[in-house]
C-alpha cells in the first residue's frame, strides 16, 4: 500500500523509469511531455 501524505499533485509519464533525476529534470520532463506547468495552482 502506498501511503503519501502532504501531496496534492501526481503525474504520470508514460515510458519514464529513470529515477536518478533531479527535481528540476523532473519538472522539465512534466512540461515537455505532459505540456503542464507543476508550479501552477
Amino acid at each position: 500500500m502506498l501511503s503519501v501524505t502532504g501531496l496534492n499533485h501526481f503525474y504520470y509519464v508514460r515510458d519514464f523509469t529513470d529515477m536518478r533525476c533531479k527535481h528540476s529534470r523532473v519538472l522539465s520532463i512534466i512540461r515537455e511531455r505532459l505540456h503542464r506547468e507543476p508550479n501552477d495552482g
